[in-house]
């Protein structure tokens, strides 16, 4: 029986199941993240990840993370209405997932500038094709954000109301993240899909599908009594991993 424990931090009680078990093989490894994504809301984010890997039980390795991202752009984003049980004809959770949309209820919020920073802890998930090869998904479940109130121009859904004037209002990111499922969620998460290559025990480089969740809170209430927005930013991701 081999037992490899990269990192000192496992505790006594998985230790016993592991000899329970007979594992042929654990670890626990954790690694430091830098990644980009690149589209036209471009993002930064670090992250600090944990991984278990259990050879016998699962070729898959899960892992918990903490991850700082900012997104930004200095170019007007057009936000949308995001509360399901405005935006969906079946607003139950998690229905509102496969639900169809309102269209004529989804607003427009057009950021001047976007700037939000949100700190949050999530899980990822990898399988390993070789030892150098693999793929895996990461996605951020709850937190909080911040950032600097933005100037923004508010324009109702002209298929409710042909006439409608822009409305110039502030708005800033919305201080609480949660993962939930759809329009469901509440504030900015991100989240990616990659490729990585693992050259040696210390490095890995991640390429692939970044996708941030950005959501804005308006300073008032506007049609549906309703003052939050989202904007849906999808790139490539580019990443680098440090194992220490």
């Amino acid at each position: 029986m081999r037992i490899t424990i990269v990192n000192p931090k496992a505790t006594r009680l998985m230790t016993v199941l592991i000899f329970a078990l007979g594992v042929e093989s654990f670890a626990i490894e954790g690694k430091v993240d830098l990644a980009l994504g690149l589209s036209q809301a471009k993002s930064v984010s670090l992250s600090y990840q944990e991984q278990i890997f259990i050879e016998a039980i699962s070729p898959f390795r899960v892992g918990v993370l903490a991850r700082l991202s900012h997104s930004y752009s200095p170019s007007q984003l057009n936000y949308k209405t995001a509360p399901a049980h405005i935006t969906r004809e079946n607003p139950t959770w998690p229905l509102s997932f496969f639900s169809q949309e309102k269209e004529s209820n989804i607003d427009s919020l057009k950021v001047d500038s976007t700037g939000a920073s949100y700190l949050n802890v999530g899980y990822f998930l990898e399988y390993p094709f070789n030892e150098d090869w693999g793929a895996g998904h990461s996605l951020d479940v709850v937190g909080f954000s911040m950032g600097q109130s933005s100037n923004a121009t508010y324009e109702t859904n002209p298929a409710r109301d042909p006439l409608t004037t822009p409305t110039r209002v502030n708005a800033r990111p919305t201080s609480f993240n949660l993962l939930l499922l759809g329009d469901q969620d509440f504030g900015s998460l991100n989240s990616d899909f990659y490729f990585y290559y693992r050259p040696n025990t210390d490095v890995a480089i991640r390429i692939g599908l970044s996708y941030h969740f950005i959501e804005y809170t308006t300073d008032r209430k506007l049609a549906f009594d309703n003052d939050r927005f989202r904007y849906q930013s999808a790139g490539v991701l580019l990443a680098a991993s440090y194992f220490l």
